[in-house]
């Protein structure tokens, strides 16, 4: 069995956040052998805890947010995708605003920062999930399921009505860092034009721009610079999964395979 790793050195990260518009700023420190992945909100007196656990999970409404002690913390899917796909058992993450920032808007820059920080091992043996029989969910057309594999693989499909997405579908047999680093991570967060005035109104997608989403209108994609892949959405959502099944707190064997998800079904599944 492997052993629990942690970061082997402190780096600080910020930018905006994607729902708040608020200024952000994550440090992420080394932590003790069973300490778990677990935000501290600075903001508040005294500095709020809030394990990334998914008993901890307050909405899952176009981002994964987490509360605890009176305090949340929103936008955690990139980061802990990101920290999943490092191996990070045990870090604590002070959280300076009211979200993760979203820097680029994909799990890319949390990812290359990750590994410059490099890792170090607790000696402690890591505690991982097993699935040992078939488990489905299905909220309406959309299906989560999960079987006995004996390593995380994942298969998922989006079908959006819209020219520029369409049905994407993507499978991998196994996700290494540097898998996910090359193919996954670059993956933007997306959204569409038509939603904008009613997600700010409920005080949602207030930081969103350009230079960290992809925005949709009625026939296309308006980034100058166009899709990092041609399946850049389906992609992304692999990124939002991988983050929402690291809420289970250890690592994952298993073959899951998703239908039109998002963190609302992900959560379920968790």
């Amino acid at each position: 069995m492997s052993e629990e790793q942690t970061i082997a050195r402190e780096f600080s990260l910020e930018g905006q956040g994607l729902h708040s518009g608020a200024s952000s700023r994550v440090t992420l420190r080394p932590a003790p052998a069973g300490h778990g992945v677990v935000f501290v909100r600075t903001g508040s007196m005294p500095p709020a805890r809030i394990p990334a656990r998914v008993e901890c999970v307050a909405s899952t409404r176009n981002a994964t947010t987490l509360a605890s002690g009176g305090a949340d913390v929103s936008t955690v899917e990139h980061l802990l995708a990101a920290l999943w796909a490092a191996g990070i058992d045990d870090v604590e993450i002070d959280v300076e605003g009211p979200e993760v920032p979203v820097l680029d808007g994909s799990a890319q820059p949390f990812a290359a920062a990750l590994r410059k920080a490099g890792s170090r091992s607790s000696g402690r043996p890591r505690r991982q999930w097993t699935v040992t029989r078939e488990v489905e969910v299905r909220l309406g057309d959309r299906r989560i399921r999960a079987e006995p594999a004996d390593r995380l693989a994942l298969s998922y499909t989006v079908d959006y009505s819209h020219p520029a997405i369409g049905q994407q579908e993507i499978a991998l047999d196994a996700i290494s860092p540097e898998i996910f680093e090359s193919e996954l991570a670059p993956a933007r967060t997306f959204g569409f034009l038509s939603d904008v005035e009613a997600l700010r109104a409920a005080g949602l997608a207030r930081g969103a721009s350009l230079e960290n989403t992809l925005v949709l209108d009625d026939r296309g994609i308006l980034n100058p610079d166009g899709l990092r892949f041609p399946d850049e959405f389906v992609r992304h959502k692999v990124v939002d999964l991988l983050g929402d099944l690291s809420l289970l707190g250890g690592p994952l064997c298993a073959r899951v395979s998703v239908e039109r998800g998002g963190h609302a079904l992900h959560r379920a599944l968790v």
